[in-house]
């Protein structure tokens, strides 16, 4: 945990410093395409409050005594749940936390809104680029007037609490450019009245939740620059409503020519790109057709595949006993612009199915991140038919690829002999285990 933890510190460190090199070179506009900045993250301001405009105009014309308005604030529900979220991202190192904690009003506390009518019900908290570390609590689920949850450009991590659907009158839910993880709470799908959900620049996995397509108010979805996989979920095509929905940077794809369609006719990206499949990280294909195989060595081949713009990484190599898994990563090759390389260590006589999956290293071209991730971003596996080849009982061996980047004289295995060799058992096959290595 304390390594994860300087890791951490040190993304974080990294990401500031890009950001304040941005910032000082880039004029202030209402608007500002390419940056990773928000509207409100801009220019840091204290909210505007509205809290008691109609408390106080009805206390000066004598409608109402001072006691009522002096007594007007949250209940004791929703300021615990404030409280909460001040001690879960460290509110006492926050760089403005002016009167949290120290006033009974939370209606008081610097960036939270409250309702005009009553002084009550919290409508609001904006607290963008405001130093937030930690984790989202739970309580955050017990603000029911909320309707605006702003805190882009902090450093929360963890996971996005499931609680989160319990804010049924949220309209705009801004958390872009933290460190959240995990995947995307299918409680959201509950938030009916949204019209904007930005996650971007986050850390976020898995797939994106079918109850997504229950937000058919949605204008704005933003989930760029995240670890998003496999496929689309169908009901998206009910976000017939959307202006902007932004997806490069990920892992995702469709087979649905009505869904492409509706995302690439709202789709909007920091460079140009049209197309938002041209930004994910997708399995390539194999050529079957060239796959050379002998006893226990196989030469197999695949389509390249890239991004736009070029990013580095390269393919990982998966097999199986079975067309439906379980897969176990035998290989990595270095390289985007590798098609091939020679598999060892095979079983004579026995079928193997193959995935080759690419993947993505973190990079920024210096003033804007595309992938800030811990770990490589990889496919899915899913987005063609596994291939597939046979060993032969007997004969000669296949000549090694000669793309094949692997370092085989480095490597101290079990088996020996150079290379990553590696033995496994597959499906009751005396087959792979061992060490995938990488090119």
């Amino acid at each position: 945990m304390p390594q994860f933890a300087d890791f951490l510190t040190h993304k974080r460190a990294e990401q500031v410093k890009i950001r304040r090199s941005t910032f000082c070179q880039m004029p202030v506009q209402p608007n500002l395409a390419g940056t990773r900045h928000s509207e409100e993250s801009i220019v840091r301001t204290k909210p505007a409050s509205t809290t008691r405009l109609t408390l106080s105009a009805l206390a000066t014309a004598g409608l109402i005594g001072s006691a009522a308005l002096a007594h007007a604030a949250p209940d004791a529900g929703q300021t615990a749940a404030l409280t909460a979220l001040y001690n879960a991202t460290k509110g006492q190192d926050w760089e403005n936390n002016d009167s949290w904690t120290s006033s009974d009003d939370a209606c008081n506390w610097w960036g939270v809104v409250c309702d005009s009518a009553s002084g009550t019900q919290v409508i609001k908290l904006e607290l963008n680029n405001n130093n937030l570390q930690g984790s989202l609590p739970a309580a955050i689920g017990n603000l029911p007037y909320l309707q605006e949850l702003l805190v882009s450009d902090n450093s929360i991590s963890g996971s996005i609490p499931t609680e989160i659907g319990q804010l049924t009158s949220l309209t705009r839910l801004v958390m872009d450019d933290n460190m959240f993880s995990g995947e995307i709470p299918a409680s959201i799908g509950d938030l009916t009245n949204l019209n904007t959900i930005r996650f971007g620049g986050n850390w976020l996995s898995g797939a994106i939740p079918e109850e997504i397509g229950n937000l058919s108010g949605l204008l704005q979805l933003t989930l760029h620059r995240n670890a998003l996989v496999g496929e689309l979920p169908g009901s998206m095509i009910n976000l017939s409503n959307l202006t902007e929905i932004r997806l490069d940077w990920n892992a995702v794809h469709t087979s649905d020519a009505s869904l492409q369609s509706l995302i690439n006719s709202a789709y909007k990206s920091d460079d140009g790109t049209t197309d938002y499949i041209d930004t994910q990280t997708l399995d390539a294909a194999v050529r079957e057709s060239l796959t050379e195989a002998g006893t226990t060595t196989a030469v197999i081949y695949w389509d390249q595949r890239h991004t736009s713009p070029d990013t580095e990484g390269g393919y990982n190599i998966y097999l199986s006993a079975s067309e439906n898994g379980p897969w176990e990563m035998v290989k990595s090759v270095a390289g985007k612009a590798s098609d091939s390389t020679t598999l060892d260590g095979l079983t004579a006589g026995t079928t193997y199915y193959l995935q080759v999956r690419s993947y993505t290293d973190e990079f920024t071209d210096g003033s804007k991140y595309y992938h800030d991730l811990p770990d490589a971003l990889e496919s899915s596996g899913e987005f063609y038919t596994p291939a597939s080849f046979t060993t032969n009982t007997d004969g000669d061996e296949v000549a090694d690829s000669e793309s094949d980047t692997s370092d085989s004289s480095t490597d101290d295995d079990d088996n020996g002999g150079g290379g990553a060799a590696w033995l496994l058992a597959l499906a009751g096959l005396a087959a792979l285990r061992g060490k995938a290595r990488r090119a």
